[in-house]
């Protein structure tokens, strides 16, 4: 099932680093409450070190957009929390190499 995800990146110290955006596609949908794992791409990369929670992000809120065909459903995901902003623009990376999404860096 595809759906929409949206996150942000921060850094440990409350940095916004950037946000990440694309279409997944997930074996279930994702309910609010439940965690996603991102700890292996599915070209098999691993993620980058220096952050918390494990890779595993919470969906947070889901949006249903009816008649939309191929994503009509958006899940906002917890924050991926960076040690350090060099490692979040590895995360940054990691997310659009190994996994086809964007990474909005902000200014």
């Amino acid at each position: 099932m595809k759906v929409r995800i949206d996150f942000s990146i921060i850094t440990a110290d409350g940095e916004a680093i950037g946000n990440v955006e694309g279409v997944l596609d997930c074996v279930v949908l994702p309910m609010v409450g439940d965690t996603l794992c991102f700890m292996s791409a599915p070209n098999g990369a691993d993620i980058p070190p220096g952050h918390e929670f494990g890779g595993h992000l919470k969906v947070t809120d889901r949006v249903i957009s009816p008649n939309l065909e191929g994503g009509g459903v958006t899940i906002m995901l917890g924050d991926m929390v960076a040690e350090s902003k060099m490692q979040a623009m590895a995360l940054a990376n990691y997310f659009e190499r190994d996994y086809g999404l964007f990474a909005n860096i902000y200014d």
